[in-house]
């Protein structure tokens, strides 16, 4: 499966709770993953986006059993279901839709090319452009955060400890992977900005550290199935 892969200068995410297995939020037991690390059980994403559906409200909703989607993926704005996917379980690299947009409807696949998500309609033909950006927009979002970027912010404040780096200052970019399920994994220092010596090596360590902690996000989705995501973003020890 291939990474996403965005260089963030700003942590941007947006939920609320840190469960782990499941996510409590909004009243709800939802995106459940089992001790074999396989989702099940009802998934909703939500959105951070006003311009594809308002901030905060369910954005895609489906269900699992077994790791495997049962049934159709609805993509959501406020109550209502704009683009309906159903991921074809023996082809993996296609799934069909239906589309609901103004008093039109379109149909046809979404199938993942060498130049990544591609749609077409029922005839396997490229859709107009305009058309084709609309329905991409809606089915490949990043990432969130459950509680938001100020959240986030108090997180990174409370869990980086000063007296671990014993003085030391800079900006260390971490890079780390949110894997299909919203799980922080293969965490690493890819640069240092404006650093003091740090002969220990401690603001590395302290920047890890705090990355490693950062509890399950909602995971990001592209054209018919969730994804891994790669980012880098900056812990700053000042």
């Amino acid at each position: 499966m291939k990474y996403i892969i965005i260089s963030l200068l700003v942590l941007i995410f947006g939920g609320i709770v840190y469960a782990q297995n499941p996510v409590e939020y909004k009243g709800e037991s939802i995106n459940y993953v089992d001790e074999n690390n396989n989702k099940q059980g009802v998934w909703k994403l939500y959105s951070a986006d006003d311009n594809l559906a308002p901030h905060g409200s369910v954005y895609l909703e489906c269900k699992f059993k077994d790791n495997i989607i049962d049934g159709i993926v609805k993509i959501k704005k406020r109550k209502k279901t704009i683009i309906e996917i159903t991921p074809h379980i023996s082809h993996e690299e296609k799934a069909s839709f239906i589309a609901f947009r103004g008093n039109g409807k379109i149909s046809g696949y979404i199938v993942q090319g060498k130049k990544g998500i591609e749609v077409f309609d029922s005839g396997m033909n490229e859709l107009p452009e305009k058309e084709s950006e609309w329905i991409k927009t809606r089915i490949e979002f990043l990432p969130l955060y459950y509680g938001g970027t100020e959240k986030l912010k108090d997180f990174i404040k409370d869990t980086a400890k000063s007296h671990h780096v014993e003085g030391e200052r800079g900006r260390i970019m971490v890079k780390y992977v949110v894997d299909s399920n919203g799980f922080v994994q293969k965490v690493q220092v890819a640069k240092k900005i404006d650093a003091t010596a740090d002969p220990k090596g401690l603001l590395d360590k302290e920047a890890i550290r705090v990355v490693k902690s950062f509890p399950r996000m909602q995971p990001g989705f592209q054209g018919y199935r969730f994804v891994k995501v790669s980012y880098v973003a900056p812990i700053n020890f000042r």
